[in-house]
């Protein structure tokens, strides 16, 4: 049974692999797609996918959570602690300005001018985006920060905590391009970030819910149409 979880865990993994090197091809014909449509498709897909693979390995691979093995006190609370707060005052400081000062979105929007292919336009796929973003905040924890780890920490590669973050920020980052290589590099710091979360609560849900946060976040700067 041991050895058909390994083979099962490589699996995903090289199911993440090549979800990783389509996604310039998926974004490219999403940018050249004319469909009112390709939006909610888009989104559509992308929640099936992660929520798909999240359950396949929550009922058929089992690892464990490295953050529980720790005894003794937890270095890591107070630099959790520091990062939640930097993190919630990512996401409520540009809420609270745009609040006070609504012609603020005009240049948010444009701010985000580059990714205007993938970003909801209309109510709908505003809605829809949000539970991609409710989405990505469970599964990508639940994938990067937890499973991913525990594989590259478990035989055959025996890699030590903190190889297997590196490892697994890398692919997060590198599932990001789409944002360009600022934005994958970015990506890569958050992924360091949600790392120290995970290890200071000893849990994912901290790192869960500020995921989703900032990503939410963007509904917030972008004008709707």
């Amino acid at each position: 049974m041991a050895y058909i979880h390994l083979m099962e865990s490589h699996f995903v993994i090289l199911v993440l692999l090549f979800a990783i090197l389509l996604d310039p091809i998926s974004t490219r014909r999403l940018k050249a797609s004319t469909s009112p449509h390709r939006r909610i498709r888009s989104y559509g897909s992308t929640i099936a996918m992660a929520a798909g693979g999240c359950l396949w390995i929550h009922f058929r691979i089992p690892w464990d959570p490295y953050w529980r093995s720790a005894s003794g006190l937890n270095w890591w609370l107070p630099s959790a602690l520091l990062v939640s707060a930097g993190m919630l005052y990512i996401v409520l400081q540009p809420a609270y300005k745009i609040w006070r000062m609504p012609e603020l979105r005009k240049k948010t929007t444009l701010a985000f001018e580059s990714l205007s292919f993938m970003l909801p336009q209309s109510w709908l796929e505003r809605w829809t985006f949000a539970l991609v973003c409710i989405t990505a905040g469970v599964c990508e924890e639940y994938l990067f920060r937890g499973f991913v780890v525990d594989y590259f920490r478990r035989a055959p590669y025996d890699l030590p905590l903190a190889a297997a973050a590196l490892a697994s920020v890398i692919l997060f980052g590198a599932g990001h391009m789409y944002q360009g290589v600022k934005g994958a590099l970015s990506t890569v710091v958050m992924g360091f970030l949600f790392v120290i979360l995970v290890l200071g609560f000893q849990s994912l849900w901290p790192a869960i819910v500020l995921h989703a946060m900032i990503d939410l976040r963007v509904l917030i700067l972008i004008e709707p149409q």
